[in-house]
């Protein structure tokens, strides 16, 4: 905690927000206090509780009016973010040479480690972003709403693309897998 505040009254004065102190601190110590803190159950469940907490102020704040007003944004914008990242990702994966594949991926990489590696980097921060939104005053601007419509879209598309992706690992059925996956994803968003 002394480490991050030192870091947010530094990164003040230089005119930066609170959330780039939070970044630089966690990127500096985080591989340390990982290893040192790796077997602590108690700073698991602090994590968990963190996650829930955050989980629930969003909630709190989510309003279904807004979501209807927002529906251009969140599934227009939302889908072609989340779907080109997805497209690309495979896309990437299938033109890049063998060789440099094998140096970054292990050797069996096909087009199903692009869908996965496509999907972390669909993914953003909802509450680091509109926390930042908020600072800036932006989170009402058109720009504000048109990011905070892209960053429902990718909350919700976490369920089927938690469902989906372990079906890509299953054998030689994957068009049964992939059609139970997306039926289950169907059930829980309904």
């Amino acid at each position: 905690m002394l480490a991050v505040t030192a870091a947010v009254v530094a990164l003040r004065k230089l005119g930066q927000p609170p959330l780039v102190a939070y970044l630089f601190v966690g990127v500096l110590l985080g591989p340390w206090l990982s290893r040192a803190l790796a077997n602590d159950d108690a700073v698991r469940h602090l994590g968990e509780l963190g996650v829930v907490l955050l989980m629930f102020t969003l909630g709190l704040e989510f309003n279904l009016a807004k979501l209807r007003s927002m529906r251009q944004h969140v599934f227009v914008l939302g889908a072609l973010q989340v779907g080109s990242t997805l497209i690309l990702s495979v896309l990437m994966l299938m033109v890049l040479p063998a060789w440099m594949i094998t140096r970054l991926l292990p050797a069996e990489a096909d087009w199903k480690t692009g869908f996965v590696i496509g999907a972390a980097l669909a993914m953003s921060s909802t509450a680091l972003i509109t926390k930042l939104l908020a600072e800036r005053r932006e989170l009402e601007s058109e720009h504000g709403r048109r990011a905070f419509g892209v960053l429902l879209f990718q909350d919700l598309a976490v369920i089927p693309l938690l469902v989906v992706i372990p079906a890509l690992g299953g054998g030689e059925s994957l068009l049964n897998d992939l059609f139970f996956a997306l039926l289950k994803a169907a059930i829980l968003l309904f």
